[in-house]
């Protein structure tokens, strides 16, 4: 559920137009739609990026209540 809030805000604020569909502040000539979807790229990189770690660290607990090593036996 944890990992399913940090993804939310990068999918659905995008989706809700209103919110950005404005020029007004401009940011370095670039109107506020423009600037705004860019700084969301950033935000859906941090927001997923805590969802990957949330997940391995989910992972390896679920993985040591059942009985197995933290870490995957290597592939080789």
């Amino acid at each position: 559920m944890l990992i399913i809030a940090l993804l939310a805000p990068a999918v659905a604020i995008p989706l809700w137009v209103p919110l950005y569909d404005r020029v007004d502040p401009r940011l370095g000539g670039f109107p506020f739609f423009f600037w705004f979807q860019i700084a969301m790229i950033g935000v859906a990189v941090v927001l997923t990026s805590l969802a990957l770690v949330v997940a391995a660290k989910v992972t390896r607990l679920d993985r040591v209540a059942h009985g197995l090593s933290p870490e995957p036996p290597d592939a080789s």
